[in-house]
């Protein structure tokens, strides 16, 4: 019981924390992510009251679907606990993920502290801050009014609070990839990893096709469309963004037009090759701006249907590192050092081997790729209207300032 209480107590402790110390920006982050985690406790609670009171009518069904009484009540409970642990790992992520991006837009308004010398109206932008956010390619300057970057650049709290809001109807595909997977243990009577028998389906996930193939099918898929999201969103970005030039006669540095206002350039952009053009037709709106024609057969829909798929894929990548990293990869590593037996000892090997470098492939997707497609779609979001690209594009580095 103090136990309990302590562990409450400590929790409410941790959420009045998150809540003071993420600051103004994010708390809308963190009350959507309690919120979500309230909804899968309480479907927690559910199972716990409602099993019970009806536990002789599940034993039936139980026995009248699997053969035994106690599988069909242990398999809820699987599917419970890998729901809340993708969850969870999703909201973390997410989470991360927003917090990365304001922190990241805050760096850039270093340019704006520093575009204008007040007293002489000179610009004092050094070409090595610059260069941290703006590529290089020569291209004549136009010039530009000067704007509040802030004013743009920061991410309305809508955007926060939808990023990390997960649908009902998204779990739905989350259901056969775990039966497909469960069904292996319970063709051989094992109800999950944790199961004392557990190891008698170890070789099988590799042996069994209908295991291994859409296994594979998911982790390449996800590492595709978060390669996808993350050249899609830096195609658009260095469109949108100034770029540096040095006048050759001068010797200046020039912070140049973006590449969206020079009509060649514009024109010959293609953001949606062929092989992608039929999926994102499925949600396109007919483009109305040069920025919206950026998302290519997107279009108009191209923000919203973007933001939609680095959160989904990052789920998706969460969901593959769950699942494989504990039910698979632990229970083969725990038979191969304890040399227990198992059911198909001469994929044991492979198995470990395959699964362990989809959690391994599907990690790095999460840390690396799917972080940097949100900081990308970040820039393109802000600079939706142009305001912060006539910013920059009004400041000019002469050789006195580097």
């Amino acid at each position: 019981m103090f136990v309990i209480v302590g562990l409450l107590y400590a929790w409410e402790g941790f959420v009045g924390w998150a809540r003071q110390a993420v600051g103004k920006s994010l708390q809308p982050v963190v009350e959507s992510i309690l919120a979500e985690m309230g909804g899968l406790g309480f479907i927690g609670l559910l199972l716990q009251t409602f099993a019970p009171a009806n536990r002789e009518f599940l034993e039936h069904l139980s026995v009248q679907l699997f053969g035994e009484e106690e599988i069909l009540m242990e398999t809820f409970e699987f599917l419970h606990t890998a729901f809340f642990q993708v969850g969870v790992g999703f909201f973390v992520a997410a989470g991360a993920m927003v917090a990365l991006g304001i922190q990241k837009l805050y760096e850039i308004e270093t340019i704006e502290e520093l575009q204008v010398d007040l007293t002489t109206g000179a610009c004092t932008v050094t070409p090595e801050t610059l260069a941290r956010y703006l590529p290089y390619a020569p291209q004549e300057q136009q010039e530009r009014t000067q704007q509040n970057l802030w004013n743009e650049i920061a991410m309305s709290t809508e955007e926060r609070v939808e990023l990390v809001e997960l649908s009902p109807l998204t779990w739905i595909y989350l259901i056969p990839v775990l039966a497909l997977a469960n069904s292996i243990d319970l063709s051989h009577d094992v109800i999950n990893a944790n199961s004392p028998n557990a190891f008698e389906s170890s070789g099988f996930f590799f042996s069994t096709p209908w295991a291994i193939l859409p296994s594979v099918f998911t982790v390449l898929s996800s590492s595709v469309w978060g390669i996808w999201n993350c050249w899609k969103m830096t195609e658009i970005k260095y469109m949108l963004l100034p770029r540096l030039g040095r006048t050759s006669s001068t010797g200046e540095v020039d912070v140049l037009a973006a590449p969206i206002d020079v009509k060649g350039l514009r024109e010959n952009f293609n953001s949606s090759p062929s092989w992608v053009q039929p999926l994102e037709a499925l949600w396109a709106k007919p483009a109305v701006t040069d920025y919206d024609r950026l998302f290519g057969m997107a279009g108009a829909a191209g923000l919203d249907l973007y933001r939609n798929s680095i959160k989904i894929q990052s789920w998706l990548c969460i969901t593959n590192i769950v699942f494989f990293g504990t039910q698979i990869v632990p229970r083969d590593l725990g038979a191969i050092l304890s040399g227990a037996q198992v059911g198909a000892p001469e994929y044991l090997t492979i198995e470990l081997l395959t699964y362990g470098s989809f959690v391994v492939l599907s990690l790095l997707q999460l840390l690396f790729v799917s972080p940097r497609a949100f900081w990308n779609y970040c820039l393109v979001a802000c600079l939706e209207e142009g305001v912060s690209r006539e910013l920059l594009e009004s400041c000019a580095v002469s050789k006195e300032g580097g």
